[in-house]
């Protein structure tokens, strides 16, 4: 009788650790797919500028306000274009923290 109780605990067990597993593989896809979905790149269509200009259609990074990440940050590499970012990501954060921070 004894052993019997203890296998029905220990099949209990397992039911609830495959629940807890199958609850975090569920929440882990979810989020990877939400992460996947935000890193994509965005279309901007062509547009007249003020000055005359036209700017042609083209792609760019996602604005996530991170200089790091940018294509024409130094040290990444546009992948349509395959040119080499120029802009210094320190320069700009210095930028901003005097924009927002010094009065």
């Amino acid at each position: 009788m004894d052993r019997k109780r203890k296998g029905n605990k220990v099949k209990s067990e397992e039911g609830a650790m495959r629940k807890v597993l199958f609850f975090i593989a569920i929440i882990f896809f979810s989020l990877s797919g939400i992460i996947w979905a935000w890193d994509d790149d965005v279309y901007v269509r062509g547009y007249w500028r003020s000055d005359g200009t036209y700017v042609r259609p083209h792609y760019r990074s996602h604005p996530d306000g991170d200089v790091f990440n940018n294509w024409s940050t130094k040290g990444n590499i546009n992948p349509y274009t395959g040119k080499w970012g120029t802009k210094d990501p320190w320069k700009e954060l210095n930028r901003r923290w005097y924009r927002d921070y010094n009065w």
